[in-house]
């Protein structure tokens, strides 16, 4: 599954993601991958690690560096995020 991160506070989703999903974080989201965030160290303690994603014009708006994301997560344009549509077979969102 393809989980589409658009909040801060998206804690309720590391109790539900698996091994094989991918997390592609947007719009204020994007804060939740970067190395110094709370949701950085609770990814971190999951037993797997999903695929993760951030919308790269998204850092961008928010003049976030690539450098400043946690290791692993992979910048994508919209192109990108319509490969991943096709890719998972169903999609959530969480806003």
């Amino acid at each position: 599954m393809l989980h589409l991160i658009f909040q801060r506070s998206a804690n309720a989703l590391l109790e539900r993601v698996t091994q094989e999903d991918g997390l592609l974080f947007l719009h204020h989201a994007v804060f939740n991958v970067l190395k110094t965030s709370q949701y950085a160290t609770k990814l971190a303690t999951l037993p797997y690690s999903p695929r993760l994603y951030v919308l790269r014009s998204d850092l961008q708006s928010h003049g976030i560096a690539v450098e400043r994301l946690i290791e692993g997560v992979q910048p994508i344009d919209y192109s990108g995020f319509v490969a991943l549509t096709r890719e998972y077979p169903s999609v959530c969102s969480w806003t």
